[in-house]
Parts: structure tokens; C-alpha cells; sequence
């Protein structure tokens, strides 16, 4: 799957929590998974809602492999990537996200515009430590969203989706492939 041409063109992924880490690994798979066969994607929304060993295997994809190859280029899953939305649980989260960030920016490889929600209420303390994303070295855009905050029109799937396509039980369903 994760060698289909069919991923080559996708500019724009939205992923709900159950399958952030189908993406990022399947049993046989290269370590990236299906993330390596999307060279072209330049924006990700995705929600993750379990403990901090899910962030690993949704978002650790992304981060750049620590040895260079044989011509010193540092190979990373989803190069264009420059926007990430997320919807996260806790500060560990934050955290491991802050550690991914600044890996990727080191390697030459910044995500430029971060949008960062919850995915439950948090106190006022996870909210600030989110916050202190802005200073990771390459985001020049940032967003902090309350758990109750939509995310912004321009990322959400409803506004991208045909009408019919609206129904949030079709998430689950098979559905035809839009025009």
C-alpha cells in the first residue's frame, strides 16, 4: 500500500485518532510506512487521543532519520510538510511534539505553521506549555486552540467534502471516491 502511486500527489491528510499509527507503520512496512510514500504532503490534521506511546507511533514517523545517507542527505517521511494540526492530550504530548519540531528543523526540514488543540479540557498549565511551541526554531505561525475551539475553516474536512459527504458516521463507512 504504502508504495501506491496514488500517494505521490496528496497535498493535504486528515486523519482521526484510530488511524494516525496505521499511517505511520504496518507489519512489513519500511519504518516510515505509508508517510514515505507522501513526498508532496504539505499539510496534516491529525487528532491524538491515547497516551503518549500513540504519539510516538502517529507523529514519530516524522522525524528525521538521526543517520545521514552516503552523500550526507538526512532522509525524513513527508518532506514539504510545513503545517501541522494536532489535537493532543497532555504535556508529555507537548513535549514529545516540541522534540519532533526542533528535529526537523535541525534537519533542514521546519514545519512553518503549527496548529495545536486538545482533544479534553486541560488546565491552564498544559495550555501555556503549549504556547511555548512558538519558540521552537523554524514555526513562525502558531495557534493555540481550547478544547472547545474548532480548528480553523481553512483545515477542516467538512468545508473540503462534498455535501453528501458530511455525515460523521461515513468517518467509519466505506464511502465512493469523491469526483
Amino acid at each position: 500500500l504504502a508504495a501506491s502511486p496514488l500517494f505521490r500527489a496528496v497535498r493535504e491528510l486528515h486523519v482521526p485518532s484510530d488511524s494516525a499509527a496505521l499511517l505511520a507503520s504496518q507489519p512489513g512496512s519500511p519504518p516510515h510506512g505509508i508517510l514515505d510514500a507522501l513526498p508532496h504532503l504539505e499539510t496534516w490534521i491529525v487528532s491524538i487521543r491515547r497516551l503518549e506511546c500513540d504519539i510516538k507511533l502517529a507523529l514519530g514517523a516524522l522525524k528525521p532519520d538521526p543517520a545521514p545517507d552516503a552523500h550526507g542527505r538526512v532522509g525524513v517521511a513527508c518532506p514539504a510538510l510545513g503545517t501541522l494540526v494536532v489535537r493532543l492530550e497532555d504535556e508529555r504530548q507537548i513535549a514529545y511534539l516540541r522534540e519532533l519540531l526542533e528535529h526537523r528543523a535541525r534537519a533542514g526540514y521546519p514545519v512553518r505553521r503549527l496548529v495545536v488543540g486538545f482533544v479534553k479540557v486541560v488546565d491552564d498549565a498544559v495550555y501555556a506549555c503549549a504556547q511555548e511551541l512558538t519558540a521552537v526554531q523554524g514555526v513562525e505561525e502558531m495557534q493555540v486552540m481550547r478544547y472547545d475551539e474548532d480548528e480553523p475553516v481553512e483545515f477542516m474536512w467538512r468545508e473540503k467534502a462534498p455535501r453528501g459527504c458530511w455525515d460523521r458516521a461515513e468517518e467509519h463507512q466505506y464511502w465512493q471516491v469523491w469526483p
